[in-house]
């Protein structure tokens, strides 16, 4: 898609943000109710990109009020990046990460937090 619209003769922002940390409030009721938080993100250990859905739209809106010509790439991320154990700390009722694997639905790995 993004070759396809550079064709196009107007000037361009392709804004490519990383993994959105609201994402995560999925998690609360499930750590809250049986102390599991569940996670595609894979494996568990490994820091990811994490950006807030506000501040893209806040940069998104910044972007769109500039003037400039051709194509160019925004990328987007958080101060920091977190793993799903990070994530899990962050909810003090959980006491699992279990990463489910959108691929191979039967393949679940968990790890216990202490």
């Amino acid at each position: 898609m993004e070759a396809a619209l550079r064709e196009l003769q107007i000037p361009l922002t392709i804004l490519r943000p990383a993994w959105y940390i609201d994402n995560a409030a999925w998690d609360v009721a499930s750590a809250r109710n049986t102390g599991l938080i569940h996670s595609f993100l894979q494996p568990i250990g490994k820091a990811f990109l994490m950006v807030a859905a506000k501040d893209v739209g806040h940069l998104a809106a910044k972007l769109i009020r500039e003037d400039w010509i051709g194509s160019r790439i925004v990328e987007l991320e958080g101060p920091s990046r977190l793993t799903p154990n990070d994530l899990a700390l962050l909810c003090p009722e959980s006491r699992y990460v279990q990463c489910l694997c959108p691929v191979n639905p039967g393949r679940i790995c968990s790890a216990y937090r202490e």
